[in-house]
Parts: C-alpha cells; sequence; structure tokens
C-alpha cells in the first residue's frame, strides 16, 4: 500500500513539472492556436496563459507537497523496514529518481509536446488553483511585497527586433524559404519607410507643360513609356495635374477635336503628399481613393518627387520591370573586387540594407530614406568619388556618382563581434 502510494506521489511530481514546462514552453502562435480551440480544455489553458502568475504559484505549491510527502513516506518506510542507518541512502536513491522521473524526463516530454500536454493538464490544474486559492492568495501577496522591494518586474515582450529574429529561425529551421524570409523583413518595416525613400526623385520625373497640346505631345508620350503623366504650369517645379493616358486616349477616340486641346484641359486634379508620410497610409490611400500616383511635397511646400502604387508594391515584393523599362540590375550585389563587400545603389531604402544585414538603427537618425539620404546627412556636404564613409554599421566607400548625385557606394558590413563590442561599450 505505501508503496504504491509513494509510485503515486511520484507520477503526481512528474505531472507537476510537465505542466509547467507545457505551458511556460508555449509560443505566441500556439497561444493563438489555444483562442482558436472550443471546449473546456483550451479554455482552461488559455486562462493560465494569460494568468502565468497563478499558474506557477498552483504548480510550485503542488509539486512541492508531493516532493515533501514523498520524502516523508520514504523516510517512513526505509526506518520500519532497514532502519534508521540506511536513511541517508534512501535520501540519495529518492533524489536520484526525483531527477529522472519526477522532473528531466517528464520536462523533455513537455517540451516536445506542450500543446497536446497543456490541454490535458489545465482543467485538473484549473480545478487545484481553484482548491488552494486562500494559498495561492497568500503566497501572491508576499510574491509581490517581495517585488515592491527589489523593483517590479518586467515582463517578456514580443519586440519588432525580436520578431525578425523569428523569422530568421524560421528560414535557418527550413520552415520558409530565404525569399519568403526576405518579404517578411519588409513587410514589418512596411510602416516605418517614408515616401521620400521610394518616390522618384523630381529632378528624374518626366512631366509636360500644361500648354502643350496632345498633338504636340504625342510622340513624347509615347517614347516616354508612362500611362500618368505630371502637367505643371510655368515651371517643372509647379505641378498643376496628372494626365492619365487611357482617359486622353479614349477622348481622343470619341472626338477628334481634343488633339488640339491643351494638356490641362485633360488633365485630373494632383493627389500631394507630404515626403515624410509612411508607405502604409500613403498605401491606404491610393486603395481607398482609387489613387495610382501622387506628388510628393518637401517641408516647405515645393515639388519633391513622384511616388506610384507600383513603387509600393515594388518596396514589399522587389523591383518590377515592364515592356518600357530596360533591367537595372539589383539594388544591391556582392562586390568581386572586394571580398566580404557590396555595391549598393544609392537610391536603395535604408531599411532594405538594415534588414539585409540585421542592423539596428538608432531612432535619432536619419533612416527613413535612402541610402544616399543617410550618408549625405552624416556627411554634411556633396561628396567625391572615393570618400569613405565610417559608420557603427560599417564603411560607406562611394563609388559613382552622376554630377551631384550618388549613384552607387559600396558598403563594408561590420564584424559581428566588433558591433557586439560597441553596444557592450
Amino acid at each position: 500500500m505505501e508503496l504504491a502510494l509513494a509510485i503515486l506521489l511520484l507520477a503526481l511530481s512528474a505531472f507537476f513539472s510537465g505542466s509547467e514546462t507545457a505551458f511556460t514552453s508555449l509560443t505566441l502562435i500556439d497561444q493563438k492556436v489555444l483562442e482558436n480551440k472550443k471546449g473546456a480544455r483550451a479554455k482552461a489553458a488559455l486562462y493560465f496563459c494569460k494568468h502565468p502568475d497563478l499558474l506557477i504559484t498552483t504548480v510550485l505549491i503542488g509539486n512541492d507537497l508531493v516532493n515533501v510527502a514523498l520524502s516523508a513516506l520514504v523516510t517512513k518506510m526505509t526506518i520500519e523496514k532497514l532502519g534508521n542507518p540506511y536513511v541517508g541512502a534512501a535520501t540519495g536513491i529518492l533524489t536520484l529518481v526525483l531527477l529522472v522521473f519526477g522532473e528531466i524526463s517528464p520536462k523533455q516530454i513537455a517540451m516536445y509536446r506542450n500543446l497536446p500536454i497543456a490541454l490535458a493538464v489545465a482543467i485538473p490544474l484549473r480545478a487545484l488553483s481553484i482548491l488552494l486559492f486562500p494559498v495561492i492568495w497568500l503566497f501572491s501577496r508576499l510574491t509581490l511585497l517581495i517585488h515592491l522591494v527589489f523593483g517590479p518586474s518586467g515582463r517578456g515582450k514580443l519586440t519588432e527586433d525580436g520578431l525578425r529574429h523569428v523569422t530568421d529561425a524560421a528560414e535557418d529551421a527550413g520552415v520558409v524559404d530565404e525569399y519568403e524570409n526576405d518579404l517578411m523583413q519588409r513587410a514589418i518595416h512596411f510602416s516605418e519607410t517614408q515616401v521620400k525613400a521610394i518616390m522618384t526623385h523630381r529632378t528624374e520625373v518626366f512631366s509636360l507643360p500644361d500648354t502643350m497640346t496632345y498633338r504636340e505631345a504625342y510622340t513624347r508620350i509615347v517614347q516616354s513609356g508612362f500611362s500618368r503623366i505630371p502637367i505643371y504650369h510655368g515651371s517643372r517645379e509647379n505641378i498643376t495635374g496628372v494626365l492619365l493616358l487611357k482617359e486622353l486616349l479614349r477622348k481622343d477616340v470619341n472626338a477628334k477635336g481634343h488633339l488640339d486641346q491643351p494638356l490641362s484641359s485633360l488633365a485630373q486634379k494632383p493627389h500631394f503628399v507630404p515626403e515624410s508620410m509612411h508607405m502604409d497610409d500613403l498605401f491606404f490611400q491610393f486603395k481607398h481613393q482609387k489613387q495610382k500616383i501622387a506628388i510628393a511635397l518637401d517641408e516647405y511646400g515645393g515639388f519633391s518627387g513622384v511616388v506610384t502604387m507600383e513603387d509600393i508594391v515594388e518596396q514589399m515584393f522587389g523591383e518590377l520591370y515592364d515592356e518600357q523599362e530596360s533591367y537595372q540590375g539589383e539594388l544591391m550585389v556582392k562586390s568581386s573586387s572586394y571580398p566580404g563587400s557590396y555595391v549598393v545603389q544609392a537610391e536603395m531604402p535604408f531599411m532594405s540594407l538594415a534588414d539585409s544585414f540585421d542592423l539596428h538603427p538608432n531612432k535619432d537618425e536619419d533612416t527613413d530614406g535612402t541610402v544616399a539620404g543617410y550618408l549625405l546627412d552624416i556627411i554634411g556636404d556633396i561628396p567625391k568619388v572615393g570618400q569613405v564613409t565610417e559608420t557603427r554599421y560599417g564603411t560607406f566607400r562611394v563609388l559613382t556618382m552622376t554630377r551631384n548625385r550618388m549613384d552607387t557606394v559600396l558598403f563594408t558590413p561590420k564584424k559581428e563581434e566588433e558591433n557586439e563590442g560597441e553596444s557592450e561599450g
């Protein structure tokens, strides 16, 4: 009878140990699975996920009571059967048995089958927590008092960096491939990227004067290959409308008289946005207002550039090319001349570069724009070809320039141990 009771107590010790590990090893995804499940077991398990203090207190009280009872029972059995001299040996054997069968083995099993075990033990643990409520309440108050004395305890929260590490770990584990991981990394930073990082700068925008007729503009429009063309009045800085090619062609078919009308009579009202607007806000504006192009303005209200729905899509899925565009190459490629370095297009959004090398920009740095914008903010002047800039992320060397604009730079990232040394300092 006593032996059976000892085996039962050992089984209860394994029950509590495995239950603790099963719940503490549940991920956020597992908890979402519990939220979508129906039934009392899932409801009880989700309750413990939302009240981890109650879970730990219940499990520890139950486990300690069981282990103390088992120790007392084994000591009593040893004295009755073998005598006092063997109590020490019995205690050592019991400790070994508890470690193997009451702690290590149950915890290892629970780590690999955490969700099924959590569902299986949820209702018994919930009943025990209600039964032991006075004791649990007392221990909770004592624990709270200790926390107030030694400082508040912070619970781990899922951060943006943590989520990025999760996607990297998923790629390492083979759950997602490299492209899917890259897509998720881009999605994480989707709301952080500003319009100025993805827009076509005003110096490269194809636009036409509003006084030009369709007949005069026809050849230039065909050669441009654009379907939406900004129209300006007087100066290229003064955008007054956007010409939609499909609307123009539709009117041309219906009435030949439109050939000699000025473009201003056919243009639509432009949609203006600040260049500091974040990409997700612009995306929802485009979606709700059925727009595909916007005119970006700088902080002084001046014409800064043009941004389209295609620019947003490219930020998520990579560069897209149609029949009118020539392939310009990747925004970043490994350098064949400098091992460990990369040739980066200066127009590449800095946050895309940060995602590629797992960098962690500071909030006070100008990293919302392009690589060129980031370097210009550091240099404070127009750089020269060959100029080298040292940053906490690595070394940037200007490779090519067109007049005063950077085209490509050579980026040599710092090694991990160097970055860790800086962060520790």
